[in-house]
């Protein structure tokens, strides 16, 4: 028996949502952003809130005397594109069966590719030219350990980096060598068994860790950073189809906690029997201070 046609792309759609929204969710968590909002077009402005910080004085009488606007905006051009189309033939939606487990990892795959893609795009901006030195650490991933997170948190903290909200964005080989070292995988080290049983690492030395296989070189052998989320500006808008449009389904997704949004078309060849599925994400980013990243190096 086959799969409803008119499930296989929800299946497929919801699927590729799913991975997607994972993937980006450090983009949503370690840098200032504005995901979702108004219906948007691509060249759309986005002013991105970004705290600049607090300092306190000594009470002079009242309550208003060297007050401050603590939160600026960062603009952000949301003039970035990534897309990716797949098809499925009529003979492929037959072929299916009733189990949709094939559709649902075809659909986690291809979100993980735009989300990928995205990710990867974004973290160009991670460059000397934008944030100056580096951590400090120089070094491949053999032997990475806490002790060299703990001196990445030393470089952060000479350089007046705010305590609260930090973020550790790794490499795939350097945090899976973090899990290898016994303050992390011995529960009685590091205080839970998430490291050993679910291969995960929520936090480390004051910072939230991320794990990411999106980290691009940069030509400066970039393999992770250290950053609060006042050092990139993020924006993303769902990219309307116009109108007229003969999509068989057109419409986005959108995680209700981050504002992570995926767009959806749909449409159908009659002359090739074959159904064409594309999900792409419309955004744009921007460096926002460059005091609040630090840049990991593997040479």
């Amino acid at each position: 028996m086959a799969i409803n046609s008119a499930l296989v792309g929800e299946i497929v759609s919801q699927n590729a949502f799913f991975a997607f929204r994972d993937a980006l969710t450090p983009v949503a968590g370690a840098f200032a952003s504005d995901f979702g909002g108004e219906i948007g077009r691509r060249g759309q402005v986005v002013d991105v809130p970004v705290f600049n910080g607090y300092s306190a004085g000594t009470y002079a009488g009242n309550y208003v005397t060297n007050a401050s606007n603590d939160v600026g905006v960062v603009t952000v051009t949301v003039n970035k594109h990534q897309y990716k189309t797949v098809s499925l033939t009529d003979l492929e939606v037959t072929n299916n069966g009733e189990s949709a487990t094939r559709l649902e990892s075809f659909g986690r795959k291809l979100g993980d590719a735009l989300a990928l893609a995205v990710y990867q795009d974004i973290l160009s901006v991670v460059t000397a030219a934008n944030y100056g030195t580096a951590t400090g650490f120089t070094g491949t991933s053999t032997g990475f350990d806490s002790d060299d997170v703990v001196d990445i948190k030393t470089v952060c903290d000479a350089a007046d980096m705010p305590r609260s909200g930090r973020n550790l964005i790794l490499s795939d080989a350097y945090y899976n060598a973090l899990l290898k070292d016994t303050s992390v995988k011995n529960a009685q080290n590091y205080g839970t068994t998430e490291g050993i049983q679910a291969g995960v690492i929520p936090n480390l030395a004051g910072f939230q860790v991320w794990q990411t296989n999106a980290i691009p070189s940069n030509s400066e052998n970039l393999v992770g950073l250290a950053c609060v989320d006042t050092a990139i500006a993020c924006a993303m808008r769902y990219l309307v189809p116009q109108n007229g449009h003969k999509y068989s389904m057109a419409e986005s997704l959108t995680d209700s906690e981050t504002g992570i949004t995926l767009g959806m078309r749909e449409w159908y060849d009659e002359g090739l029997g074959t159904k064409y599925l594309a999900v792409e994400c419309n955004y744009g980013y921007s460096v926002a201070q460059a005091a609040g990243l630090k840049r990991i190096l593997s040479a």
